[in-house]
């Protein structure tokens, strides 16, 4: 990010969760492109005005061979990511079990 706020998030709206919002000095798409698997979630500019550098597959691959350090950072940070990733979606599992057994509740005092 070079300037600007964006917002990653995860799911179709209007049940997508809000994973993190990301501002200038951050970066997101990195996942992808360590591990060569699509994109699983979306990021949408939060104000106008934002602006983004766009790295392609290619430059990303010869900048992480060319600083080894760089590749090891954002290694960690995918890593990072993922596990919260995980996290997040079991929280949010656990959510909508308990929303789906309050419901139930509901629909067997109705009855």
């Amino acid at each position: 990010m070079l300037r600007g706020e964006v917002t990653v998030s995860r799911g179709q709206p209007p049940h997508a969760a809000e994973l993190a919002r990301l501002g200038p000095g951050e970066m997101f798409g990195e996942i992808a492109l360590i591990t060569r698997e699509p994109t699983t979630a979306s990021v949408t500019a939060s104000e106008h005005g934002a602006a983004v550098l766009f790295l392609s597959r290619d430059y990303f691959d010869r900048l992480m061979q060319a600083v080894p350090e760089l590749h090891s950072y954002l290694q960690r940070l995918s890593e990072d990511r993922l596990m919260d990733l995980r996290i997040s979606a079991a929280s949010y599992e656990a959510i909508r079990d308990d929303e789906d057994d309050a419901d139930a509740i509901e629909v067997d005092v109705l009855l």
